[in-house]
């Protein structure tokens, strides 16, 4: 009986050991997707002020303009691949935002993606 008892503990002992091991890598893995989220949020670059429905279906067709228009010196900038995803966020409240200087309305800021911090750096 006392020795089924020793190889109970002894494999209770091993079975804590093992889950605090599992624990410490469950928050070192939580540790990396946040820090890898927070990184590739360096990326964004959130737009205010473009009236809701201005840029059509296709956020980032009108982006891409939008940035012709206004970046044109630099030529080196090929922002149909410089630009991967561009999309409407709402604003945390749901309330509607004036916009003075064109007397509209807005409700959500457009958040563009691109391909690597320097792009996002250089806007």
């Amino acid at each position: 009986m006392e020795t089924r008892t020793d190889a109970l503990e002894t494999e209770v002992k091993a079975t804590a050991k093992q889950t605090a091991a599992q624990e410490q890598q469950i928050l070192d893995m939580q540790w990396k997707l946040e820090d890898a989220e927070n990184r590739q949020r360096r990326n964004n670059l959130r737009i205010l002020g473009i009236a809701e429905g201005l840029e059509g279906l296709d956020s980032r067709a009108y982006i891409v303009l939008l940035f012709k228009r206004v970046f044109p010196d630099l030529p080196g900038w090929n922002w149909e691949t410089e630009i991967q995803r561009a999309h409407r966020f709402p604003l945390f409240k749901k309330k509607q935002v004036l916009n003075t200087n064109r007397g509209q309305n807005y409700s959500s800021s457009i958040i563009i993606y691109f391909g690597n911090f320097t792009a996002t750096d250089s806007v």
